[in-house]
């Protein structure tokens, strides 16, 4: 299981945000229910065909439902030309050794993922309509050797909207 944190360019109470666990499109709904697989192009990696994936193997570009505060094992993807509710736009590897805390895991997050916001959306995080929020390790995924996950995966999305495309330069 990878935790998720949702975070707002203006923290209320210093509690993040939880976003509903919200779906694009019917026959998404149908996939995540049906416990159907995405499929991916063989070349590309992109995704070509919506339906779930294991968490571990959300990758940079994909776009999503996003998932709910909380632990996730599995997450939706759909084609990034169908509406959906996020994308996934950089990953932050954390360095090997002892389980460093949940705050040293968000903070590594929140640096990661907000140093490469403009880069991707082509505005500052301050001043975007586009909000942030991450797949990090849980004590449980760091310590587990067959998964050694270090992996913090950064996703972008509009608050209450969906999008159909990238938000990659969209300067939103």
């Amino acid at each position: 299981m990878i935790r998720t944190f949702p975070t707002r360019r203006v923290l209320v109470a210093g509690a993040a945000v939880a976003l509903a666990f919200s779906l694009g499109g019917c026959s998404s709904i149908a996939n995540l229910l049906s416990g159907d697989t995405a499929t991916r192009d063989e070349e590309t990696n992109e995704v070509t065909e919506g339906g779930t994936v294991d968490v571990f193997s959300v990758a940079v570009g994909d776009c999503i439902g996003t998932p709910a505060e909380g632990e996730v094992t599995d997450v939706e993807v759909v084609p990034c030309d169908q509406p959906h509710d996020g994308e996934v736009y950089y990953e932050v590897t954390m360095p090997d050794g002892d389980w460093p805390g949940d705050q040293a895991v968000s903070d590594a997050a929140d640096e990661g993922c907000i140093g490469a916001f403009e880069a991707f959306i082509g505005t500052p995080y301050d001043t975007s309509a586009i909000y942030v929020q991450y797949l990090t390790p849980t004590e449980a995924t760091w310590t587990d050797p067959t998964l050694n996950d270090r992996l913090i995966s950064c996703i972008a999305y509009q608050d209450g909207q969906q999008t159909t495309g990238t938000l990659e330069g969209s300067g939103l």
